[in-house]
């Protein structure tokens, strides 16, 4: 058994472990999507554990479960259909949060942001946007278009994030 042990120690990849959080992230690129799902919340945790305040303590988010259809590498190519289906998770915040940003400044959160984003893409389109809801049933039963990249977080762990929701090219 030992030597079956030191056979399979001497083959780990030390790499392993971020090629398996690697393989769990979605490309970046710009995505043809629709949302499938709606979960809203509330935090009520007013206090992180580093002593942090939480800017989204007891205000209304919504995690987005939307299914992705066709892939662009970048914004002036065309979108190519996948393959299989895939899923991606996205928060939006229809109140205006502000945060600290990397340099110390005030910046709306990016949930925020994306609402405002997602509002604009919507009117774009032609939709008459009066409450929050009407926003989440436009992009229920319409696409937009989600630009997703990847980058390393203050961990050294590799991330995604949405860097913007427009509306569908014409």
């Amino acid at each position: 058994m030992s030597e079956m042990r030191e056979l399979f120690n001497s083959q780990v990849d030390t790499d392993v472990e971020k090629a398996a959080v690697e393989s769990e992230l979605t490309d970046p690129g710009y995505y043809e999507f629709q949302i499938s799902r709606v979960n809203a919340m509330v935090s009520d945790l007013e206090m992180f554990e580093n002593g942090d305040m939480n800017p989204f303590y007891k205000v209304p988010v919504a995690r987005l479960n939307i299914e992705l259809f066709a892939k662009a590498e970048k914004a002036n190519l065309d979108f190519v259909p996948l393959d299989s289906k895939e899923w991606f998770d996205v928060k939006v915040c229809p109140k205006v949060v502000m945060t600290k940003g990397r340099d110390g400044k005030d910046k709306l959160a990016t949930p925020s942001k994306l609402w405002g984003q997602m509002v604009k893409a919507a009117r774009k389109m032609g939709a008459t946007v009066t409450i929050d809801n009407d926003v989440l049933d436009w992009f229920i039963q319409h696409r937009g278009v989600i630009k997703i990249s990847k980058f390393e977080g203050q961990d050294g762990e590799p991330r995604n994030f949405v860097q913007a929701i427009q509306a569908p090219r014409e």
